[in-house]
């Protein structure tokens, strides 16, 4: 879907196509292609197909928000979102600012906790995603296309960083070929951030003073996050 696609979905005809969409038996939509294009109905049905896997994810929230099918695989879930805002809220930290934050997940889950959130990404499409599904969510936060190795992190108490793991080539393996690079989110610790990375991280990458926490749901291990400055508290967590 292009993002003039994205953003006629978002118009009241657009609303209601959705709708229907999300209704309708036939997978290929022929009755709704009398009354909307190919193009449009197409998008509304691929959304209808991703709203309902990501309920796994997002659960309620997902029947309102809006993915790409490689935005919804590499989303984290909700709950452990959560669990990573509710650390940084409890930290007495107020402001984040999220370095790629795609379809807005991560996003929802800051405001969720109460605290003010913004979210940069390279993808335009993912930018207007995150910020609608900011509004589907009932929660405020500001997104804008914008390169996290270039931004102002000032402004901000935290940082959070969810580091590509994957390149158009496919799965990238060396932290030096994630985007942002490892060389980037190394200095990240030099101030108060958490940073999602994969459970199998090599040890030996994780500096002094960082706090590695692994994190399991269903008895299933999620991912690891590093977290630095006040937010940090013990050398290894799981």
């Amino acid at each position: 879907m292009d993002l003039e696609t994205f953003r006629w979905l978002l118009t009241e005809s657009g609303q209601q196509l959705l709708a229907e969409a999300g209704q309708t038996s036939d997978p290929e939509g022929r009755q709704l292609r009398r009354t909307y294009t190919g193009e449009q109905v197409a998008a509304a049905l691929t959304q209808a197909e991703l709203r309902t896997k990501a309920q796994g994810k997002f659960g309620d929230f997902a029947t309102g928000m809006y993915f790409t099918h490689d935005a919804l695989e590499q989303a984290t879930r909700l709950s452990v979102s959560r669990h990573r805002a509710a650390r940084v809220q409890a930290a007495g930290l107020e402001t984040v600012i999220d370095l790629g934050c795609g379809i807005g997940g991560d996003l929802i889950a800051f405001a969720l906790a109460g605290l003010t959130a913004a979210g940069i990404d390279l993808d335009p499409l993912r930018v207007e995603m995150a910020q609608a599904n900011l509004a589907a969510a009932g929660v405020g936060g500001a997104t804008m296309v914008a390169d996290a190795t270039t931004i102002n992190l000032d402004p901000f108490d935290v940082a959070f960083a969810d580091p590509a793991r994957r390149t158009a080539r496919g799965r990238a393996f060396t932290p030096d070929d994630w985007q942002p690079s490892w060389d980037f989110i190394t200095k990240l610790f030099a101030r108060d951030a958490v940073v999602k990375t994969a459970p199998g991280i090599d040890h030996g990458l994780i500096p002094e003073g960082v706090e590695a926490e692994w994190v399991s749901e269903g008895g299933e291990v999620k991912e690891a996050a590093l977290w630095s400055g006040r937010l940090a508290s013990v050398r290894r967590r799981a």
